[in-house]
């Protein structure tokens, strides 16, 4: 027979229930003390967001990170002055281009320019060569601000190469051996979520670069949290060089492993920097196009571009018994860069030398073809 088990719970007698009601009043007054904190911290905050989104006007930018990691930023499509292929270009229909002579202008700010467009010495290289020769050339600007060699050498892969130029010019100046004036965060997550808000980034930005945080904070944070050198949504400035022997290099971001994060050691360096004109050379020769370099070469490089398969005619062959400064150029400051009078000079000196060095000049050459170089002088 089975047997019927009661089970009683125990009643809470009157001291109980005052001890239980005491705690669950604590319970509530702790809550609500903690939200109250909550909401006196997060409104003023959230009070602040909003007068940011009303009053900071977010300027266009113009770079945007790379979805390739060799090139690690780009131009922006959008911005004024860079057309739809990310190049500091007029709108061209690539169709066009096989009734010109193209050619592709490989480098950094100096081919990018820093005033208008049409006052580059890209631009300036096509007007004094179309007036040269009569024929119809097409001179396309790859120049991004700030690029180093790796960068330059995956440009010709990615993007020069699918225009089929007829001849290719690459820029060099002594920070090709560099890290680039941007780099992508290690962390992205953190990047985005700061810039997330408004107010974060503008309000971290003039604390940081300010006399107080130029003298604390600043080398800290390149040393040990560089993803906090913001600069824009997906991109973070570089920390500053140090230790650099060469004056020149000062104003230029460094070239050190200690200064640049493991992911970007192969983008520095005497070693990299000559692999990646090395590659540079032979993708254009096995390409069947004719290549020179130019831009601020001196004899050690002129021996790597020559050895490379590279025909040279550096700004030093350009202006010589010239005073630089004159064309706005300072020896002194490497990080300066040419006026239009000296960026037109340039590019009226390459069309001679395009002229008179490649497939006996453009200017008696009919219909015009892919050119091969003439032997080197």
């Amino acid at each position: 027979m089975p047997t019927l088990i009661l089970y009683c719970r125990p009643r809470l007698n009157s001291f109980s229930w005052k001890v239980l009601d005491t705690t669950v009043r604590k319970g509530q007054s702790v809550l609500s003390n903690i939200l109250l904190l909550l909401l006196s911290v997060f409104t003023p905050l959230i009070l602040l967001e909003i007068w940011a989104r009303a009053h900071f006007v977010e300027p266009l930018l113009m770079y945007v990170p790379s979805n390739d990691f060799r090139l690690i930023y780009e131009l922006n499509p959008h911005y004024p002055e860079i057309n739809s292929f990310g190049m500091r270009q007029e709108e061209f229909d690539p169709s066009t281009l096989h009734d010109q002579f193209v050619i592709a202008v490989i480098g950094d700010s100096h081919s990018f320019d820093s005033t208008k467009r049409e006052n580059s010495f890209p631009a300036r290289l096509e007007y004094h060569l179309k007036a040269l020769t009569g024929k119809s050339i097409k001179v396309l600007n790859f120049g991004v601000p700030g690029y180093g060699m790796v960068q330059e050498l995956e440009v010709l892969k990615v993007k020069a190469l699918q225009f089929k130029p007829d001849l290719i010019i690459l820029q060099y100046c002594i920070n090709d051996d560099h890290i680039s004036n941007w780099i992508q965060p290690k962390f992205v997550w953190l990047n985005r979520a700061i810039y997330s808000s408004v107010l974060l980034p503008h309000a971290w930005e003039r604390v940081l670069y300010s006399e107080f945080g130029q003298r604390h904070l600043l080398s800290y944070v390149e040393t040990y949290l560089p993803d906090l050198l913001l600069f824009s949504p997906g991109l973070v400035g570089a920390p500053s060089a140090q230790g650099e022997k060469d004056p020149a290099r000062h104003p230029h971001p460094p070239r050190s492993q200690d200064r640049v994060p493991v992911r970007y050691w192969d983008f520095i360096g005497r070693e990299n920097l000559e692999r990646a004109v090395e590659v540079f050379g032979v993708i254009s020769k096995g390409s069947g196009i004719p290549t020179f370099a130019t831009g601020f070469i001196e004899d050690r490089d002129r021996n790597l571009y020559e050895a490379s398969g590279f025909q040279v005619y550096s700004f030093f062959q350009i202006f010589r018994g010239l005073n630089l400064r004159d064309y706005g150029y300072d020896p002194a400051d490497t990080s300066s860069h040419f006026s239009d009078a000296g960026s037109d000079f340039i590019g009226r000196s390459l069309a001679s030398f395009i002229n008179a060095n490649f497939t006996s000049g453009l200017a008696h050459s009919t219909p015009l073809g892919r050119v091969t170089a003439a032997p080197t002088r």
